[in-house]
């Protein structure tokens, strides 16, 4: 159990102005964003795989934005089919994923996926939950916050372009000085915030 004067100084070295008290602080690059964003859902806005799948056709249902169909011998076109027209969701089979998304290529995704639109539930019941992720990237519920200050980055600088949350990873290494592994990212497309 910590004192509360502990607290209140681990929460001051927390603060811009705590770490560049630290020894080195005037060193230290400091980035906060997040992973995704988040949407409103409700039960009131759910598809039921259960109303338009047969049980035959379904070996199991993974996920739910975007859900992963893992159809039985056989049944992909009849999933596939069952779903192209329906309200609410996008469908694709796994070979049709739009490359954007980065998704349809993973050996480990469904023959079959579904994207529910944005707010909206795809599965077999309701998540019960009033919010969630996963949904289309350009979405604006979707984008997340990115700040960064440091002897690294520019000062007072507001980049209004957007990027992928997979260019930070290049990013990071950048500024650690390592060499990145081949990801989707890109350092070119963050570097305008770079000195």
């Amino acid at each position: 159990c910590l004192s509360r004067k502990k607290v209140e100084e681990m929460a001051e070295l927390l603060t811009l102005n705590g770490i560049k008290a630290l020894p080195y602080g005037d060193k230290i690059n400091l980035i906060v964003s997040a992973d995704h964003g988040m949407t409103d859902i409700s039960d009131e806005r759910f598809v039921n795989a259960n109303e338009y799948l047969k049980e035959e056709w379904v070996g199991y249902i993974l996920g739910n934005s975007p859900a992963n169909i893992y159809p039985n011998e056989g049944f992909a076109d009849s999933i596939f089919n069952a779903l192209k027209d329906v309200e609410h969701i996008n469908v694709w089979k796994k070979e049709n994923v739009p490359s954007e998304l980065h998704y349809g290529s993973n050996s480990r995704v469904g023959a079959v996926v579904v994207a529910p639109e944005i707010g909206w539930q795809f599965g077999t019941s309701p998540r019960g939950i009033p919010g969630a992720h996963g949904y289309f990237p350009s979405e604006p519920d979707m984008q997340v916050v990115f700040r960064a200050c440091g002897p690294d980055f520019k000062e007072n600088f507001i980049f209004d372009t957007k990027f992928s949350n997979t260019d930070i990873y290049p990013l990071l290494c950048h500024l650690l000085g390592i060499k990145p592994e081949a990801v989707d990212g890109s350092l070119d497309e963050v570097k305008p915030i770079l000195k």
